[in-house]
């Protein structure tokens, strides 16, 4: 793992590219910015939100692609090759009813989810090829209230049609994103509070 230097405003979300030599960060500010692994040095920096952003993500694929989710609602799909200093328009982007806390690419990076604190997993398909238009959601609780973190899904990394969740019922859902149904919702004794980090 790779240490983070502190840049100001608070960091929000992180993801490290895929050969390692760099790691995006967000912030509460709407900044993104690129850190070098090997120098330590802060790169470029942009701004893509107004507000706070909670979640970035690179397809693992195609590593142009960044993903981020914003407390104004919004999830965003960019190309990192067209960014300037001053932001730059988003290839595509969707609004949603309240706070998205989480965009995430599946291993195969054709798939998008994101969580918004509107009680819905929000999914779309061919992201590369169709840039957000194939355009699916489930209900799920997802509001969790101010004690407990944002409900974070992990793709599974075997099967990239499906994904886990945590659920306000105290259980972990296993989500097929192909055809939009909960496949499973796993429950133990144990699990004595919102299983919201499943990562």
């Amino acid at each position: 793992s790779h240490r983070v230097r502190r840049t100001g405003a608070p960091q929000m979300g992180r993801v490290t590219s895929k050969d390692g030599s760099c790691v995006l960060v967000s912030d509460e500010l709407g900044f993104v910015r690129r850190l070098e692994t090997r120098t330590s040095k802060v790169g470029d920096t942009h701004r893509l939100h107004g507000g706070k952003i909670y979640s970035v993500n690179l397809n693992p694929v195609h590593q142009h692609l960044l993903a981020t989710a914003s407390l104004d609602g919004s999830v965003g799909l960019w190309d990192r090759r067209k960014l300037k200093p001053s932001g730059a328009a988003a290839l595509a982007t969707r609004q949603h009813s309240a706070a998205a806390t989480q965009a995430l690419f599946s291993p195969d990076g054709l798939r998008l989810l994101a969580i918004a604190n509107d009680n819905y997993v929000h999914h779309w398909n061919d992201v590369p090829k169709d840039l957000m238009q194939k355009y699916s959601r489930i209900r799920h609780r997802t509001v969790t209230g101010r004690w407990v973190s944002n409900l974070r899904a992990s793709w599974n990394p075997h099967e990239h049609d499906s994904y886990v969740v945590g659920d306000c019922n105290r259980t972990v859902d296993v989500v097929n994103a192909a055809t939009n149904c909960v496949v499973a919702a796993l429950a133990d004794d144990s699990l004595s509070s919102i299983p919201a980090l499943n990562q």
